[in-house]
């Protein structure tokens, strides 16, 4: 693979998918990550760890043990060592383990689950075959996807010492399971829709998505600019790419 593929799919249409998770996010270099985050940030997107240290494994697992977060890897966290490629550093690393898939192959994954937060049952990632690819073989871990073109896990989660590790075998995710995610991470989304959510600690806009209704729950109270009194539940009617802006502060 090269580096226009992780860029477009992994990165670029990836993030286009984030800013419609109907909630705000941030957006923070590895190397900046601290042992406070996973207990701030209840879920965690690794889109391009490919190439690690072990002591920036050894770093990385120590933040996370007993944080409660979910955390969520790409195709290949750990795989690349500054020596060689190194399948039992990936597997320290998300705490799965896996088989390796040489043949090349779509980068599609069927995900297919049901539960208490929603019904998914859709294909996602790339249909350009590539290699090498992995499938989960644990047993204790939930399966969520398969390869399209073999019957190896893509798309799995599992609870590894006091967090929950997630492995998805390709990208972009698409918005209806990063929402799934979020609320099964017990992350707050901020609109029932999936819409774009950006916000500060004084103030928040909504850029609606689609036509209709949705309920948009603020972290706490705020004012529009429409003139409405302070409030923490908004039940919005909004047009496709219309806007709202809310603040803390008093709005004349």
């Amino acid at each position: 693979m090269n580096v226009d593929y992780f860029t477009r799919w992994f990165m670029d249409s990836q993030a286009r998918a984030f800013h419609r998770l109907g909630a705000p996010m941030d957006f923070i270099y590895r190397f900046d990550l601290t042992p406070g985050d996973p207990l701030k940030y209840r879920l965690l997107f690794m889109v391009n760890l490919f190439y690690l240290t072990s002591d920036e494994v050894s770093r990385l697992r120590e933040i996370l043990r007993n944080s409660g977060a979910t955390v969520v890897w790409y195709y290949a966290p750990g795989f690349v060592t500054p020596e060689k490629l190194d399948l039992a550093q990936m597997e320290r690393l998300t705490g799965f383990r896996f088989n390796l898939i040489t043949a090349p192959g779509p980068m599609l994954i069927q995900a297919r689950f049901d539960d208490d937060h929603d019904h998914v049952d859709l294909q996602f990632g790339v249909k350009s075959p590539q290699y090498p690819r992995f499938g989960v073989k644990d047993q204790d871990a939930m399966a969520l996807g398969y390869w399209t073109d073999c019957h190896e896990v893509a798309f799995a989660w599992k609870e590894v010492e006091g967090w929950n590790s997630v492995y998805a075998g390709s990208a972009p995710l698409p918005v209806e399971i990063l929402r799934w995610l979020a609320k099964r991470a017990g992350a707050e989304l901020w609109s029932n829709q999936p819409d774009i959510v950006m916000a500060t600690q004084d103030a928040a806009m909504i850029v609606a998505t689609s036509e209709g209704a949705r309920t948009f729950t603020l972290p706490k109270p705020m004012a529009s600019l429409d003139g409405d009194e302070m409030r923490q539940v908004y039940d919005l009617k909004m047009e496709m790419g219309e806007v709202r802006i809310f603040s803390r502060k008093p709005i004349r």
